[in-house]
């Protein structure tokens, strides 16, 4: 049985879509790719404004090039946007109204409308009622010019209870672990250099170009690099990081799995684990999983027991986590707790929290979501209990 939960407003054909919830429990964003520009849009939920199940046009936010993967921050960091596109920099921007400080930084000026249109009108206004600014661009540190190539191919935020950290995959086979310097809604950070301060609260700083300068990466980024990541076998020759994800395992050890496509045609996904004694992360000596063909779209259960991914571009793989990784567990059928077979390639696959029902959505040009509920009955099975019209 599917019906229509909410309708998103449209202008083009989106590329890629995901939500959230804000911290406040009460409104539900929605972001979707276009051409160069992320559309934001807002539903109310448990209130009487909320009787109505679409969502309404909330903000558009201007990339550099087209977006391939979009995600939001946990919420109680407040709303948190990061996309990464095209070009293989992943670009983050911060929601005006979370800001602690709205009368430093957000300030609007009064419109003054004299009821002449100079041409642009309409999109002159769209601008103006974005919410959103740019934060940071991430772009990967070169050790050499020969490396001026790389670029980050995938990330992934930490679960809330790392704090706001940003894992970001390369195409070199290595991972940068970001962390944030500050509050991201307090822009008027102790840490600012006192001549910042004064520019911030200086009377010229009204218009939309000026304040992306309360972000200045040179002088006080929002992220930076506390940790590198390398994986042994990218020393043996070419890797690349396909897709990253995080698993919440304790406080004290968080734990990142990555799927990897190496020069020989192998692919895996392997697992690190951060040691706090060393303050370093470790690779776990056998890989999770070991394939021909391609792996990609990592999604791990809320438990982190049980990760669902991509193989092959049209097969979904659930496999059981929990436990150490022996040599023998490399092998597909080791660990494996069903597959999903499609005809079209699949664009994405996730998990509930209890990993016990898997959504996917595919290429098949409709836009329909398959959902999927494992079977009590039948080992390895996955039967599947509904869909959601797009």
């Amino acid at each position: 049985m599917s019906r229509v939960v909410a309708s998103i407003p449209t202008s083009s054909r989106y590329e890629t879509t995901t939500a959230t919830c804000t911290n406040d429990s009460k409104t539900l964003l929605s972001i979707a790719s276009s051409v160069n520009v992320v559309h934001v849009s807002k539903r109310l939920i448990g209130t009487e404004s909320s009787s109505s199940s679409s969502f309404e046009r909330f903000s558009r936010v201007p990339i550099e090039s087209n977006a391939t993967k979009m995600e939001f921050a946990p919420s109680v960091f407040g709303t948190v946007l990061a996309c990464l596109t095209k070009r293989g920099h992943v670009e983050l921007f911060v929601a005006k109204e979370r800001a602690t400080r709205p009368d430093v930084l957000f300030e609007e000026e009064e419109d003054e409308d004299d009821g002449t249109c100079d041409g642009r009108g309409a999109f002159e206004k769209e601008e103006k009622d974005e919410k959103f600014l740019r934060a940071q661009t991430l772009k990967p540190k070169n050790q050499s010019r020969k490396d001026s190539g790389i670029t980050y191919t995938s990330f992934s935020f930490a679960p809330n209870e790392h704090g706001l950290l940003v894992a970001c995959g390369r195409s070199d086979g290595e991972m940068d672990i970001y962390a944030t310097t500050r509050d991201v809604r307090d822009v008027r950070d102790p840490s600012l250099p006192e001549a910042t301060m004064h520019y911030l609260e200086s009377s010229n700083n009204g218009d939309e170009e000026n304040n992306a300068t309360m972000y200045d990466e040179s002088v006080n980024p929002l992220f930076e690099t506390c940790h590198k990541i390398v994986a042994e076998r990218s020393f043996c020759g070419h890797a690349e990081v396909v897709d990253v994800a995080w698993r919440f395992e304790s406080p004290n050890a968080p734990t990142i799995a990555a799927a990897f496509s190496y020069s020989d045609d192998t692919f895996d996904i392997r697992r690190f684990v951060y040691k706090s004694q060393c303050d370093k992360w470790m690779e776990q000596g056998n890989a999770m999983y070991v394939s021909k063909e391609k792996l990609s779209n990592i999604d791990w259960s809320k438990d982190g027991s049980r990760i669902v991914f991509v193989e092959g571009g049209h097969r979904a793989v659930v496999l059981d986590t929990s436990g150490e990784f022996s040599h023998e567990d490399e092998k597909p059928s080791r660990r494996n707790l069903g597959n999903l077979e499609f005809e079209s390639d699949i664009e994405s696959v996730s998990f509930n929290e209890l990993g016990t029902n898997v959504a996917v959505t595919t290429a098949d040009g409709k836009g329909d979501v398959l959902v999927y509920k494992e079977s009590l009955t039948r080992k390895r099975t996955w039967e599947p209990i509904g869909k959601i019209v797009s």
